[in-house]
């Protein structure tokens, strides 16, 4: 009785479509599309609906529209923007998102000002600059908006909907194969009348067999597609974690902290600043750490300085590579690593002796190298962390920290100059217009200058930029 029982259940598992496994796959299959399609529908439904989107990097809208904020703007007319709305433009290749303080009709040009900013936009926007005015923003979006959006992003996204596709297909599959075996088992017992048992048999065989043959070459296509992804996934997170680990214990190995930094009341000259609030913020006068040059010189010649900002992350030796793909992908240890290493621009002097040097490093995705370049676009992170240090094995100094924006790969930002004169010096005004954050930096015609790179993912070839005038420590 109890082997009847057994026979009839799993019988009905059969006709059922075949046990629980199949089932598993059907839902993580609806799962993952039901994930693509959450996702996909901020990226390319507003989009359908005449809407672009862009992502808030920084700070200068809060706290109505917070850093990490999803933005969609429509097109509008110039002449129906009125004061008070939030509208999105270009500003050198730069999307700004600030809000309309006038519209003047005669000049065509809006005034702008973002509602952080204590003074309006220095510049005035043209009519012809205006992308669209902002019809919905949504809080910490954007920052999801940020990766998916780049061509890597929607490479992976479209790979995870091949894989729900994938169970759903492994689904079917089983299911299919199950209901042949049951129909084979019904032949056995005399269950289907024998002519229709053959003519059927003839008949859906040749379907199935050429349907499962397709069904598993895309179920192994799709296989191998998932199994490089999640290969791909676990490289980077190990090279994330190998360039953590490599430059750790290089700044173990080559740094030494400075025990006794002048304090306020010591003998040392005191540096301050001044932030746009009033308030006065006392700088160290002196370099806050040492470091082994000879040492690290022996391990590689190209390395030229140290860069070091307190309070973060930012620690990395700076090398000059022959050409700038050099240290790219590599370490100062010239080994393949994923988040490189920090270089100045090839075309750049190696003794610092251009009037500006640009800077270069990896936004990488676990926050390390440069990716906190984006920060200085908030007013209040810039004004916690004015200046830099950039050591190196003839001079120190205090790089003071003046403009911060995001750019395009090709703007003039990247101009480089030998010697100063007129050019450098619309140059240093330009730079410091574009600025989102407010400075007291004095610039000098004749003073040395850095420019600090690295990707941003507001559009497509964005770059943070962050710049500085050097300071020579004595």
């Amino acid at each position: 009785m109890a082997s009847k029982k057994a026979s009839v259940h799993k019988q009905n598992m059969h006709k059922n479509g075949g046990g629980i496994f199949p089932a598993i796959c059907r839902v993580l299959g609806t799962l993952i599309l039901l994930a693509v399609i959450l996702i996909a529908i901020p990226l390319a439904g507003p989009r359908l609906m005449g809407y672009d989107a862009y992502s808030v990097v920084s700070g200068s809208m809060e706290p109505e529209i917070p850093v990490g904020s999803l933005v969609y703007t429509e097109v509008i007319a110039p002449e129906e923007v009125t004061p008070g709305m939030v509208i999105a433009f270009d500003l050198n290749g730069e999307v700004v998102i600030h809000r309309v303080v006038a519209n003047s009709l005669v000049l065509g040009e809006f005034t702008t000002k973002g509602d952080a900013n204590q003074s309006e936009d220095l510049e005035p926007v043209k009519y012809d600059a205006l992308i669209g005015v902002m019809r919905y923003h949504f809080a910490k979006l954007g920052r999801w908006y940020l990766i998916f959006s780049t061509k890597l992003g929607k490479i992976y996204l479209g790979i995870l909907a091949a894989c729900g596709l994938m169970f759903h297909m492994l689904a079917s599959q089983i299911i299919s194969r199950r209901k042949e075996e049951l129909a084979e088992l019904e032949k056995e017992r005399g269950e289907v009348p024998e002519d229709n048992a053959v003519s059927e048999e003839k008949k859906k065989k040749k379907s199935n067999d050429k349907t499962s043959i397709i069904l598993r070459i895309v179920i192994l296509i799709l296989l191998i597609v998932f199994v490089v992804s999640a290969y791909n996934v676990i490289h980077i997170q190990r090279g994330y974690k190998e360039g953590e680990q490599l430059y750790e214990q290089t700044a173990n190995k080559f740094v030494t902290p400075k025990q006794n930094k002048p304090k306020n009341g010591s003998n040392a000259p005191e540096v301050t600043t001044i932030t746009p609030e009033g308030e006065v913020v006392v700088i160290d006068s002196e370099v806050p750490i040492t470091v082994d040059f000879e040492a690290l010189k022996a391990i590689n010649p190209d390395i030229i300085g140290w860069i070091y900002c307190e309070g973060t992350v930012i620690s990395y030796p700076v090398l000059h590579g022959a050409t700038n793909d050099t240290y790219l992908r590599h370490s100062y240890e010239k080994k393949y690593l994923i988040s490189g290493s920090i270089f100045i621009d090839a075309a750049n002097e190696s003794d610092w002796s251009d009037s500006n040097t640009i800077i270069y490093g990896h936004h990488m995705k676990d926050g390390s190298m440069f990716a906190t370049l984006e920060k200085w676009c908030d007013q209040d992170y810039f004004d916690a962390h004015p200046v830099m240090y950039l050591l190196t094995p003839e001079q120190n100094y205090r790089i003071e920290l003046f403009s911060a924006y995001t750019t395009s790969a090709t703007s003039d930002t990247y101009t480089i100059y030998g010697g100063p004169g007129m050019d450098l010096d619309s140059y240093l005004a330009k730079m410091s217009r574009q600025s989102v954050v407010s400075s007291d930096v004095t610039l000098e015609g004749d003073a040395h200058y850095v420019v600090l790179s690295t990707c941003a993912y507001v559009f497509e070839n964005a770059r943070s930029v962050v710049h500085g005038k050097l300071v020579p420590i004595e």
